[in-house]
């Protein structure tokens, strides 16, 4: 469920192309990603907290990552790179926004994003990762 909402913000928030993977398999998956696009890779959760409360349990995942990429040339300048660092940052809190705008979660939290370095993926990529802890409404009644 979560991953469909996260989809759904990245492509409002103007990513061209949505992946999304496990940690493992993301550098795989990003090479698929086209020149000059802008795109988001989210990384789900390999693991789950079941929570017993009451008569009932819930999932609590751990915080989900999502990262706002661009392919770059190795030539740029680091003045060109601060560009498209401050647009992607822009991507990045549409894409919190509209987060917000589903009223799916019970609360967003400060959200933490970390530049992504060219050399972390083998296609020259910069970006923001950004560390969303998110907890989804749930009125499921358990009789």
């Amino acid at each position: 469920m979560i991953t469909t909402i996260l989809k759904a913000a990245a492509t409002t928030a103007g990513c061209d192309q949505v992946f999304y993977e496990s940690k493992d398999l993301a550098n795989v998956i990003t090479d698929q990603a086209l020149q000059g696009n802008i795109f988001c890779l989210i990384i789900q959760p390999d693991s789950v907290r079941l929570e017993v409360k009451g008569n009932g349990i819930r999932d609590h995942f751990p915080a989900h990552v999502v990262e706002i990429m661009q392919q770059v040339k190795l030539e740029d300048t680091a003045e060109n790179n601060e560009v498209v660092y401050a647009n992607l940052l822009e991507i990045a809190k549409k894409l919190i926004w509209a987060l917000i705008e589903t009223q799916s979660f019970t609360k967003i939290a400060t959200v933490n994003a970390v530049k992504i370095p060219e050399t972390k993926y083998d296609f020259n990529p910069i970006g923001w990762s950004l560390t969303l802890d998110l907890i989804p409404i749930e009125n499921d009644n358990q009789c």
